[in-house]
């Protein structure tokens, strides 16, 4: 499965975002989009949401607490 992971250096949920993949043993890419306004503009384009996002298999997962929904929902 391919996981990708928007991120900023400065939002609390990409944190912890990235420490519950990690904890959950799921191997992630992380695009940092702090310093890159194309990329988030390319996000937000793609999204419609202005906050870091997750991505499984290029199907939008959203922000981190709707990934803890998929999580939940899975178990």
């Amino acid at each position: 499965m391919q996981v990708d992971v928007y991120t900023t250096q400065i939002c609390p949920y990409c944190l912890t975002t990235k420490d519950l993949l990690t904890n959950k043993g799921i191997s992630f890419t992380e695009h940092d989009v702090s310093f890159d306004s194309a990329m988030r503009i390319t996000l937000i384009e793609k999204t419609a949401e202005r906050t870091p996002t997750d991505f499984f298999n290029d199907q939008q997962i959203g922000v981190f607490t709707d990934l803890e929904y998929y999580f939940d929902a899975q178990a």
